[in-house]
């Protein structure tokens, strides 16, 4: 999709370039944990849709100190070939045998950083699946202060600006699914479901789908098995399932499908928007 030029307003607020105050966490997720990097959409900032993450894995909520924390980015290169290279830094307090435990068993790791602004309603998410973060730590022991400081930094270069995510921060397994041919969606109760591991394959079904709003997305995860359950395009109980370009999708072990809902009065709609 072509990207639609617009134009840029002033902010509203007296002072829109002022500080905003930040949440007291950044979370972190490792890349390898991740099933699903949500696609941007045409206009390449906002993510369509939830992360996805393997069975066992979580998002991990880190505790800074927010009037430290910063997040810009750069650019660089010459005509025709400008890169972008998103950072975040945290100022992390105190000494504790936890703090360094974290640091070491990070060192190393590719990862993607969120953090977020008490006035805004997104993430900003800092990474992409192609270049994303590692920690470089440093620590002040003396007598102006004890605290860790955690830059997270790109080492790839991109075209990227970081993302805006408006998804879940996933700190719960996904619901679990008795019968592949009798989901219940229930958006008050969970966005995330996971299918039974089978040895006899079912097509899925769904058996209702109630408290969602207009594009809420759904990830449905499978569970594997000797004969996975399947999920294709066309009629599937309560919904209509609309695969890209038709290509069943199998639940093995650590496969994910994401889906978009609209509701269209007499059909309900299931559209998919990625998988793994």
């Amino acid at each position: 999709m072509t990207y639609m030029r617009q134009r840029v307003r002033k902010p509203a607020g007296s002072s829109p370039a002022a500080a905003a105050p930040k949440e007291s966490d950044i979370v972190i997720l490792a890349a390898e944990d991740t099933l699903l990097y949500p696609p941007r959409d045409g206009n390449g900032i906002n993510l369509m849709g939830n992360f996805g993450i393997k069975s066992g894995a979580s998002m991990h909520k880190i505790y800074h100190t927010k009037s430290f924390l910063s997040a810009p980015f750069e650019s660089d290169g010459e005509e025709d070939g400008i890169t972008i290279t998103q950072s975040i830094e945290v100022r992390i307090p105190g000494n504790k045998l936890e703090q360094k435990e974290f640091l070491q068993g990070w060192l190393g790791v590719n990862c993607y950083v969120f953090h977020k602004s008490c006035k805004d309603d997104f993430w900003e998410v800092i990474g992409t699946p192609c270049a994303p973060v590692q920690i470089m730590p440093t620590k002040q022991d003396n007598n102006d202060g004890r605290f860790f400081t955690v830059n997270f930094q790109q080492f790839a270069k991109s075209e990227l600006l970081p993302a805006n995510y408006s998804g879940a921060i996933i700190e719960a397994d996904p619901t679990a699914i008795a019968d592949a041919a009798a989901v219940a969606v229930d958006g008050e109760t969970s966005l995330q479901y996971k299918l039974p591991s089978l040895d006899v394959t079912a097509a899925v079904s769904f058996d209702s789908l109630s408290n969602l709003d207009q594009g809420q997305f759904i990830t449905i995860y499978g569970a594997g098995g000797a004969d996975p359950a399947t999920i294709s395009s066309g009629d599937a109980g309560a919904a209509t399932v609309v695969l890209k370009s038709g290509t069943q999708w199998t639940g093995l072990e650590e496969a994910a499908i994401e889906f978009q809902y609209f509701d269209a009065g007499a059909t309900k709609y299931l559209i998919e928007v990625s998988r793994s």
